[in-house]
């Protein structure tokens, strides 16, 4: 699940310093170095005792290593579980939407549907206080997946500054209520 980011963060690196990582080697001995766990035994049976009459092609081809990444760490079918994920995926009231954009926006690079049904799968995954804000804009839904994006995240932003106003006015009034029970006490004492 982690294979993704490891690879767009090797490939971030290499494009920030091409003078480092020039060639194949250097591309796959880097992406080696940050291999734990399985994926790095995997590839340490070769690392620790190469043979140079039979070096495997991924040992200077960084897409030979890249392919045998995902050949044996990837998802066996990407398309598949990223269908699937976002059928699952639903905005959970206690978060903010900026966790469900890039989740949605993950899979949604990867499956093969068109706007409107990403459209449609966006919506569903909102939460009903979201749905409702949306229904009432002027015009309806937006009928664009950026802009349901734009609108869903002004609505949640709105949804958090009342969340924060609220909780400090009640900081406010738990405070007044405390120096009032404070100031009744002293003057019941010096009657």
């Amino acid at each position: 699940s982690k294979l993704h980011t490891f690879l767009l963060q090797c490939k971030l690196n290499f494009h920030n310093w091409p003078n480092s990582f020039w060639s194949n080697t250097k591309k796959v001995n880097y992406a080696l170095s940050y291999l734990k766990d399985s994926a790095l035994d995997w590839f340490a049976l070769y690392l620790l005792d190469p043979d140079p009459h039979f070096a495997p092609s991924w040992v200077s081809s960084y897409p030979d290593f890249v392919y045998e990444l995902q050949l044996h760490f990837g998802p066996f079918d990407q398309v598949g579980e990223s269908e699937l994920a976002l059928d699952n995926l639903k905005m959970k009231d206690s978060d903010k939407i900026q966790k469900y954009i890039v989740a949605f926006n993950c899979h949604a690079q990867i499956v093969q549907w068109g706007k409107h049904a990403l459209l449609w799968q966006f919506y569903t995954g909102l939460p009903h206080c979201i749905q409702d804000e949306l229904y009432w804009l002027p015009g309806g839904k937006p009928r664009t997946l950026s802009g349901m994006c734009v609108q869903s995240m002004a609505i949640d932003a709105h949804y958090w500054e009342r969340k924060a106003e609220i909780s400090r006015e009640n900081r406010t009034r738990n405070s007044d209520s405390k120096s009032d029970s404070k100031q009744s006490s002293h003057s019941g004492k010096k009657s």
